[in-house]
C-alpha cells in the first residue's frame, strides 16, 4: 500500500519524487539569494539615476549569485540538508540543485535589471521581465524537456529558463539604453 505522503513511499516513485525534488531545490536555490538582492538593489538604483551615473547596478547581485552558486556546486549536501532530513530525498536533490544553479551567475544581472525597470517606472516591463523567467519561459521548458530527457529536463528546464529569460532581459536592456541615450543627447545644447 502506498501512503499519500512523498516522503514515506517505499518504492522510488520518481515521478512523486521529482516533484518533492524540484520543489525543495527550487526553494533553496532561489529563496536563499533573492532577498538579499532586492533589498539591497533599490537604494542604489535611485543613487546612480540621482547621479546620472553610468556605474553598473550589477555587480553586487552577481557576485551574491555567483557566491551561492559556488555554495550549491561545492557544498549542495549542507544546502539540501537544510531543507529536510530524509536521505533518499537528499541524494535525489544534490545532483537537482547543481544543474538548477547552473546559471546563477548570470541570473544576478536579470533580476537587477527586472528591478532597474520597476525604480524607473517602466512597470510594463518590469513585470514582463518578472514574469519571463518564472512563467514565460518556464513553464513551456517544464512541459517539453522531460518528455525528450526525464528527470534531467526537469532539472534542465530551470537554468534553460534562467538563460533564455537573461538573453531577453539583455537584449531589453540595450534597447532602452540606446534609446534613452539618443534622447539624453537631444536635450544637450
Amino acid at each position: 500500500v502506498k501512503s499519500m505522503l512523498v516522503l514515506s513511499i517505499p518504492e522510488p516513485n520518481f515521478s512523486c519524487w521529482a516533484k518533492a525534488v524540484v520543489a525543495l531545490s527550487n526553494n533553496a536555490a532561489n529563496n536563499t539569494f533573492v532577498l538579499i538582492i532586492v533589498c539591497t538593489d533599490i537604494p542604489q538604483t535611485g543613487e546612480n539615476l540621482g547621479r546620472e551615473s553610468s556605474e553598473p547596478i550589477d555587480i553586487a547581485a552577481t557576485c551574491i549569485m555567483i557566491t551561492g552558486w559556488l555554495i550549491a556546486i561545492f557544498f549542495p549536501y549542507y544546502c539540501v540538508r537544510l531543507f529536510t532530513v530524509n536521505q533518499t530525498l537528499i541524494n535525489l536533490s544534490i545532483n537537482g540543485l547543481r544543474i538548477v544553479t547552473m546559471m546563477f551567475p548570470i541570473i544576478g544581472f536579470q533580476m537587477v535589471i527586472t528591478n532597474f525597470f520597476q525604480c524607473i517606472g517602466k512597470v510594463k516591463i518590469s513585470i514582463f521581465l518578472s514574469l519571463s523567467r518564472q512563467l514565460l519561459f518556464l513553464i513551456p521548458a517544464l512541459a517539453v524537456l522531460p518528455k525528450f530527457f526525464g528527470l534531467s529536463g526537469v532539472w534542465a528546464s530551470m537554468p534553460v529558463s534562467d538563460a533564455t529569460a537573461s538573453i531577453v532581459t539583455a537584449y531589453t536592456i540595450f534597447v532602452y539604453m540606446r534609446k534613452f541615450k539618443r534622447q539624453h543627447n537631444n536635450l544637450k545644447p
